[in-house]
């Protein structure tokens, strides 16, 4: 999978370390499956503000909401 940039000797446990964090959903999915017994079913009473949200921020944002927190994000 990773053959073209990684040596060969590295690429068997990279693909194994990739297809870990894979399977328990701790890529491409924001939470892992333990986190997310974690979310509470009513909203929080609180609100976070996100100013000149990167890319970074934004993701927190939105495990912030799934959290429950009302979230505004002021660009400029």
């Amino acid at each position: 999978m990773f053959g073209d940039v990684i040596l060969e000797r590295c690429s068997e446990l990279l693909d194994s370390a990739y297809n870990y964090l894979l399977s328990y959903e701790y890529i491409n999915f924001g939470l892992a499956l333990t986190i997310m017994n974690m979310i509470p079913a009513a909203p929080s009473k609180y609100k976070v503000i996100v100013i000149e949200a990167g890319l970074a921020w934004l993701a927190a944002a939105r495990q912030l909401m799934l959290f429950g927190f009302e979230i505004i994000v002021l660009e400029g």
